[in-house]
């Protein structure tokens, strides 16, 4: 009779590994370039006052709760495992900013109150930490790189600390928001200067990490690399697109697809984290249950 254990494993199959991967990597360039092209598409559209037909009434905090919550719980839960033993600190400042964009998405959505600007101001403050933090480990693997799967241990408690302060300290930023201690970054019928500057710093600083990756990935050709680059070549386009478009115009939600996407290649990239791509890890997993 047959049976699962009786599947034999030829070696030729698990060479082909590397093809497969490869295939994967180009078909992950495709999103990229889509939303792209479909962003670029709308934003004519929009400015010859065209697109205003295609807004879209959905549900906006409760579709970035649930899509970005998705990505973010897990890849931060596995982040704080591998920092804790043995990952390269550019997984760390992985971990840290997708925190601090999930953090900022939740108090944005969630906050109570009818206080639009300490809300947006929470929103844009975590987004410019969490594009900051990217920079800052794409910065320090540059400056002392360690391939992925060569990194040092560290203690667990240290790694909370990490995630800890990045909540602390976008609770602070919202708590001066609340008090009006910052300058608005919401002024009805425009928008601040303040927040036009942070919006456009974060979009640099996203933009600036991703091409770092992105040249690290033309030399090391690990996995990690990839699919780091391109999370963040997302995030830019997302916050891109944000900025250009109306709250619940298409624009904007071309935006939030790109920032759905992005954590999507961002969680990829944590489980690739160790150099291993991830087709690789299910499959002999799943050989080995077998």
């Amino acid at each position: 009779m047959f049976s699962a254990r009786s599947i034999v494993i030829r070696p030729e199959s698990v060479l082909a590994f590397p093809r497969y991967t490869d295939m994967l990597k180009r078909l992950a360039i495709g999103p990229v370039l889509v939303i792209a092209a479909l962003g670029v598409i709308f934003v004519g559209l929009d400015i010859l006052d065209i697109v205003e037909v295609y807004g879209l009434p959905l549900p906006v905090h409760v579709l970035n709760t649930v899509f970005i919550s998705m990505v973010t719980v897990p890849l931060v839960y596995i982040v704080a495992r591998k920092s804790a033993v043995t990952a390269p600190s550019q997984v760390l400042w992985l971990g840290c900013g997708v925190l601090a964009f999930w953090i900022g998405i939740l108090f944005y959505g969630w906050l109570p109150g009818d206080e639009l600007n300490a809300r947006i101001t929470a929103r844009e403050g975590a987004t410019l930490i969490a594009a900051a933090l990217h920079l800052t480990g794409a910065v320090l693997a540059t400056a002392r790189p360690r391939p992925p799967g060569s990194g040092y241990w560290r203690k667990p408690g240290a790694v909370l600390l990490y995630y800890l302060g990045i909540i602390a300290g976008i609770a602070v930023i919202t708590l001066l928001a609340y008090r009006d201690v910052i300058p608005p970054f919401y002024v009805p019928e425009n928008d601040s200067l303040l927040r036009s500057a942070v919006e456009t710093t974060a979009m640099v600083f996203f933009l600036v990490s991703s091409l770092i990756y992105l040249r690290m990935y033309s030399k090391s050709r690990t996995s990690f690399h990839f699919w780091y680059s391109l999370g963040l070549l997302l995030l830019t386009q997302g916050s891109v697109f944000l900025f250009l478009g109306d709250v619940r115009g298409l624009v904007a939600w071309i935006g939030r697809a790109a920032q759905y996407t992005g954590g999507i290649y961002l969680l990829v990239a944590a489980f690739s984290s160790d150099g291993t791509p991830v087709a690789k890890k299910v499959v002999m997993q799943a050989l080995r249950d077998i």
